[in-house]
């Protein structure tokens, strides 16, 4: 049983998998194993995966096109045996002291879901790319379920070096989105476990000039990612107040003297703050829940003195489904209250509900 799977999902990247599996073969980390599933890629992928023949390394080669996701479940539930999975792409590749520097992370802090690293982006010509979103500080967790939240994923996904039991907790890959499967993963691991990033560039990431990875940019995509985070905010639903109070500080407007309910806190960010309409769609159907569910009703009106007559007003501000019928009504400005940011800092200090 090997410490480390490595799960490389290999699809029509003949000029590059020999790139990225030598990468794997030069880790200064030995104890590992590489699960190579190819998606019946049309061009000469597969003979290049046959050409190695380290015992190390398991060959799999589907029957018809499924897509990466399904894949890399595939992998990790079939044919990994490794108490941390690595996530790899048969475009990119690694420095050579990668697993080494991240095995090292996850075995001195228990409480680490999953370790990244910063990225050295190229082209497809190896050339390196002045890129630096993905290179991001160390910062809390519930720091990045705000990003997470306002539709930015800053954490590549081949840099990933996930615990098993992450996976095990939090659950697999969601295999019906295509454009942010690897964020609405992060969003269900970071509402268990902590996150850590080396600050050393050890992945390669390629970014190909025509636009052709499946984060470029192109209509089809774009309306599905739109689609996809809207349906991702649904796992920030629970919440507890103190994690709503710290990924969203800007909520404590909300807070009163006599408490909060962390719920009508998260609905009334998106609603007001979100942004873009999905976000604040989701806000409204927080709220909706929130409103035909007595306890929490009875709970938002003792507390912020919102009632189901004040949600019938709110839902008339905006058409989500004909935007050009209503314009949205502006935030209302919210005056600074003493006394409710004592409020709220007392709650995040308490760390209630």
């Amino acid at each position: 049983m090997a410490k480390v799977s490595v799960v490389l999902t290999s699809y029509n990247h003949e000029k590059f998998i020999g790139q990225a599996i030598d990468s794997v073969l030069r880790q200064t980390f030995t104890d590992w194993e590489l699960i190579i599933v190819d998606d019946v890629s049309p061009d000469g992928s597969w003979a290049v995966i046959e050409s190695y023949n380290d015992p190390r390394i398991k060959k799999i080669q589907n029957d018809r096109t499924r897509r990466y996701i399904y894949n890399i479940n595939r992998a990790v539930e079939s044919q990994s045996t490794g108490e941390y999975i690595a996530i790899h792409h048969s475009d990119d590749a690694w420095e050579s002291d990668k697993l080494e520097k991240q095995v090292a992370v996850l075995e001195a802090n228990p409480g680490v879901g999953a370790v990244f690293s910063h990225v050295q982006c190229i082209d497809e010509n190896n050339r390196p790319l002045v890129v630096e979103w993905f290179n991001q500080p160390n910062k809390p967790r519930t720091a990045w379920l705000r990003s997470l939240f306002f539709n930015e994923n800053q954490l590549c996904h081949p840099s990933a070096l996930v615990r098993r039991s992450a996976y095990e907790q939090a659950g697999l890959y969601r295999s019906a989105n295509a454009q942010t499967d690897d964020a609405e993963m992060w969003t269900r691991l970071l509402m268990i476990a902590d996150i850590h990033v080396v600050q050393e560039k050890l992945t390669l990431h390629r970014i190909f000039s025509d636009q052709s990875n499946e984060s470029g940019e192109r209509p089809d995509r774009r309306a599905r990612m739109w689609l996809e985070w809207y349906l991702q905010k649904k796992h920030y639903i629970g919440m507890s107040l103190a994690d709503v109070l710290a990924a969203f500080p800007e909520s404590e407007r909300w807070v009163t003297p006599k408490g909060a309910n962390s719920g009508y806190l998260l609905a009334m960010f998106a609603i007001q703050i979100g942004g873009c309409p999905g976000t604040r769609l989701f806000g409204v159907e927080l709220l909706y829940q929130l409103m035909n569910n007595s306890e929490e009703r009875a709970d938002i009106e003792a507390l912020h003195g919102f009632t189901y007559l004040d949600f019938i007003a709110l839902t008339g501000q905006e058409d989500f489904f004909n935007p050009a019928a209503i314009a949205p009504v502006a935030p209302r400005q919210i005056p600074s209250n003493p006394l409710r940011r004592f409020a709220g800092k007392v709650l995040r200090k308490l760390h209630v509900l």
